[in-house]
């Protein structure tokens, strides 16, 4: 089972995921200052407690399976760092609704991976 001072901090990061994914439903055109704040706001959050929690007080595959999750996640949110700062870099129209696109897929799918992360029994 999760523990609960790891439940919270995975909360706390779903939470700032969902903030982050409402603000880049809403961004429309350039206007990528919120979306960069909410995003160093996840990136904080992630790396200040959740990275460097383990599944230590859990059974063995848990520990694992959260290793797994962890990677994953550190994956996604480099790749979603990217993506944002070549959102910056966009000028097309075109291009910036196609950077919108990818970042806002990195976030659902980080979402999905804190979701899994909190329904660990």
């Amino acid at each position: 089972m999760l523990p609960p001072t790891h439940r919270h901090h995975y909360h706390e990061f779903l939470t700032a995921l969902e903030q982050l994914h409402h603000t880049a439903e809403k961004t429309a055109n350039l206007q990528s200052d919120l979306l960069i704040a909410d995003f160093q706001e996840v990136q904080q959050i992630f790396t200040r407690p959740v990275e460097n929690l383990t599944g230590d007080e859990a059974n063995a595959d848990l520990g694992s399976r959260m290793q797994s999750y962890l990677t994953e996640i550190d994956r996604l949110m480099r790749l979603l760092q990217m993506d944002i700062m070549f959102l910056q870099a966009a000028r097309n129209p075109a291009t910036v609704q196609q950077r919108l696109s990818a970042t806002r897929d990195r976030i659902k799918n980080l979402i999905g991976f804190a979701e899994a992360i909190l329904q660990q029994q």
